[in-house]
């Protein structure tokens, strides 16, 4: 169990990164992200693809909307699309376990008389009593997601942005050219911690 959560919280820092480092306004990555996850928390398929194709209809971040798309992966699909599936079944006054509504089937296709019948009422359960549920959970779940997604997203990369920068400041402040010594790193003052060089 640890050693799932450890792989798990290692691939979201690895697409947190990915989002925080990719090019574009902040705006623009944090919209590209909201895509990825509205469409990732969509039951449908190609979600990568997908994401791709409508950040560039909405002229925004790509490759946030691909590393949004991953919100949903091997390791969070099922209880992502369980939680959708609830949702929406709450929401219609469904039956919230979406096993029941096979087992239901079941019984009844036992009454079958041919392949049509029994065609017809199985594709009948899958869309009416648990494809309908899971997009309705899936459509009300996708609003605060992406609202949380596009702020986290925004945030992060304004701060990552804004540490690189000073990084870069702080590096530079630590050398100094002397016409003897040429460029050299400056000792550093200590009446100055945050980074004053002595003349």
């Amino acid at each position: 169990m640890n050693y799932k959560r450890i792989k798990l919280k290692k691939i979201y820092r690895y697409f947190y990164l990915r989002a925080v480092r990719i090019r574009g306004t902040p705006r623009e990555i944090g919209l590209g992200m909201v895509i990825g996850l509205a469409v990732g928390i969509s039951p449908v398929p190609l979600q990568m693809t997908i994401s791709i194709i409508l950040a560039s209809i909405f002229r925004v971040s790509k490759l946030a909307a691909a590393a949004g798309a991953w919100f949903t992966n091997p390791l969070t699909d099922i209880p992502i699309y369980y939680t959708t599936y609830v949702i929406g079944a709450f929401v219609m006054g469904r039956d919230l376990n979406p096993t029941h509504c096979v087992q239901e089937w079941l019984k009844a296709s036992t009454s079958f008389t041919g392949v049509s019948e029994y065609v017809t009422s199985f594709l009948g359960v899958i869309c009416a009593d648990i494809a309908v549920p899971l997009w309705i959970g899936g459509l009300i779940a996708a609003v605060p997601l992406s609202i949380v997604g596009y702020w986290l997203t925004y945030q992060g990369v304004v701060a990552f942005r804004l540490k690189k920068q000073q990084a870069k400041l702080q590096k530079r402040h630590e050398w100094k050219w002397d016409d003897e010594m040429g460029w050299h790193r400056a000792a550093k003052s200590p009446s100055h911690p945050e980074g004053g060089a002595n003349g």
